[in-house]
């Protein structure tokens, strides 16, 4: 019997997906877009629920002809530095903000304006930027205060 990993790369433009043999053998590809929403200054959003569409999709395409029941492994790696309010069920409050929106810059500065640059660092391992989840975070509470509550 055959077994197989499955693996997701849920990119900027799309989910690519891949079905693998347990020693690393490619036997299926398949890469399901999505759209990003550009807008306004520095902006840019997705639909979560298009990634979910994207990967079914992917899924169901690698998968075919193949037994799902010898499937042993998924894994899953997604884009970096984005930030999704979910409700106490998973459900998305809103789209998702991905690591290329920039509009949090204000609070990107009150960060090295009260904490420091140097110390931010230290704290988190990344440098100050309008493009980390904190920074949108912050954003989010200040301009969408009922989303975030």
């Amino acid at each position: 019997m055959a077994e197989y990993i499955i693996a997701h790369d849920l990119g900027t433009s799309g989910d690519k997906a891949t079905l693998f043999t347990v020693d690393g053998r490619v036997v299926k590809s398949r890469t399901c877009s999505y759209d990003v929403q550009f807008f306004g200054k520095n902006c840019a959003e997705q639909n979560p629920l298009d990634w979910w569409s994207a990967v079914c999709k992917a899924t169901k395409d690698i998968l075919e002809g193949i037994d799902k029941s010898n499937v042993i492994a998924l894994s899953f790696s997604a884009q970096m530095q984005g930030c999704l309010l979910v409700d106490r069920e998973g459900n998305p409050l809103r789209p998702s903000i991905i690591w290329a929106d920039q509009r949090a810059l204000k609070e990107a500065e009150r960060l090295e304006r009260e904490i420091g640059f140097d110390r931010m660092y230290e704290i988190t391992g990344h440098r100050l930027s309008s493009s980390n989840t904190l920074e949108k975070i912050m954003w989010l509470k200040e301009n969408e205060p009922e989303v975030y509550k």
